[in-house]
């Protein structure tokens, strides 16, 4: 048996995953001044621009 790396089986299980850790590079990216976005190993998906950076609604729970 051969382990599968996290974020392989995260965007197996979760096709969303792709998604979220795409935006997540992103925000890193706006942030830091980095470029971790060239280091994906998939086609990086749309983002929708009006959702970039939205804040949280009020009283939200994680």
């Amino acid at each position: 048996m051969t382990k599968e790396p996290k974020l392989k089986a995260a965007m197996r299980i979760v096709p969303e995953w792709k998604n979220y850790d795409y935006e997540i590079k992103v925000f890193w990216d706006t942030i830091y001044g980095t470029n971790t976005r060239s280091q994906i190993e998939y086609e990086p998906p749309e983002i929708d621009s009006k959702k970039k950076g939205k804040k949280l609604p009020p009283h939200s729970v994680f």
